[in-house]
């Protein structure tokens, strides 16, 4: 229950600030964009004092996105991501963890025709049956000519904090369903 409370409060506190958030104008209202991502991914697990062994990322995502568009100097970054999955090893699928994640996810608008966006995460992770983590990473979308769908590269590590420290980092690829046009 405790965990449910710290999560909610989390969320909370990354959300409600952008709620305030307003272009240079004074008449835009936070004006959200709303992603659905599924990803996969193959990377490295490994714990203090064990193998290093090969790693599996599978999920998906709701996520909450402001993004920073510098060409018309509107809105601040601001997201919010809540994922879902399992990341673990290879060899041992067993050995692996579902996840469910609350993360704070910048967005950054790259190309002037809004086609290219970098993102960075971090937040908090609840490995079920294994522990809590810390989750962070990064990457680009790159979004097709009227940004209702997206291709996601992402690098991201979930680093368990409880018990024995261990990494699972991987290189996922995501596709975006997008809530928006561009």
């Amino acid at each position: 229950m405790r965990a449910v409370r710290m999560l909610m409060c989390f969320a909370a506190i990354m959300f409600v600030p952008g709620l305030c958030l307003s272009d240079d104008t004074g008449d835009s209202f936070f004006a959200p964009e709303f992603h659905f991502t599924l990803f996969g991914g193959a990377g490295l697990t490994g714990q203090s004092g064990n193998a290093t062994h090969g790693g599996l990322h599978l999920g998906g995502s709701l996520e909450v996105i402001t993004a920073v568009d510098f060409e018309h100097k509107q809105d601040a970054p601001f997201g919010l991501i809540l994922e879902f999955g399992y990341a673990g090893p290879v060899n041992e699928l067993g050995d692996g963890s579902a996840l469910l994640s609350v993360n704070y996810a910048p967005e950054l608008v790259l190309s002037h025709r809004k086609r290219l966006s970098l993102f960075a995460t971090a937040g908090y992770t609840r490995l079920f049956g294994t522990g809590n983590a810390l989750n962070y990473g990064g990457g680009l979308n790159f979004y097709n000519k009227g940004g209702t769908r997206a291709l996601r590269l992402e690098v991201r590590d979930y680093l368990r904090f409880a018990g024995f420290k261990e990494h699972s980092a991987a290189l996922r690829i995501g596709y975006l369903f997008c809530g928006h046009q561009q």
